[in-house]
């Protein structure tokens, strides 16, 4: 169906759109199908016809989101999206302030860490877990510092679309962005996700 839209109207979000929808309605009906089986019937039969309207549903949301997502971030500059005064953390910070004064104060996953004025690294919240309670007044963040990596870091020059499958695949919500070796930034996977759900509800739902 989505290819035959598309050969027809020359738009493939729209096609893709318009697909999407039809799927999601077809497993609706397969899930209510399945309902009616197991309740009139009884036969156990119907809860497939269930598992498998759920998961065309499924399907379907996914592929409109994909391509969403696409549309929007694919060669779009991530300078954009960048909060570019991070709230940073000094390495000889105790853990005991930076969970009190930061971590509970932001409610951030992960910091940019600095030394001399210098970018050296970065922490995660849930690190400070691997340092004994007692020992955090004592124990500086450096000593949970992580070196920067394509885990937890980008290039400014990345593009969004880029940065996106990065998160996705490193499960990260947060990335720093680095101009070189120095912060520029940092990028959110809530504020990527926010963009696309205000394009998804100005094109329309899939």
């Amino acid at each position: 169906m989505r290819a035959w839209l598309w050969h027809r109207r020359g738009d493939r979000l729209s096609a893709t759109r318009t697909a999407s929808r039809f799927g999601k309605g077809f497993g609706l009906f397969l899930i209510l199908l399945g309902i009616w089986s197991f309740l009139s019937v009884g036969a156990l039969g119907g809860m497939w016809w269930i598992l498998i309207g759920f998961f065309i549903m499924s399907a379907a949301k996914a592929s409109y989101d994909q391509l969403l997502a696409r549309s929007l971030f694919h060669h779009v500059p991530l300078e954009g999206f960048v909060v570019k005064a991070p709230v940073c953390v000094e390495a000889d910070l105790s853990i005991d302030h930076f969970v009190k004064d930061y971590a509970y104060h932001h409610h951030f996953s992960l910091y940019p860490v600095m030394k001399n004025g210098k970018l050296v690294g970065c922490v995660r919240t849930r690190d400070v877990q691997t340092i004994h309670r007692d020992e955090w007044a004592t124990s500086p963040l450096s000593d949970i510092m992580l070196p920067l990596t394509e885990k937890n870091s980008t290039p400014l020059e990345s593009d969004a679309e880029q940065v996106l499958q990065a998160m996705q695949r490193h499960n990260s919500g947060q990335m720093i962005v680095l101009d070189g070796d120095r912060l520029a930034g940092i990028i959110t996977l809530r504020d990527l996700l926010g963009a696309l759900e205000l394009r998804r509800q100005i094109e329309g739902e899939g």
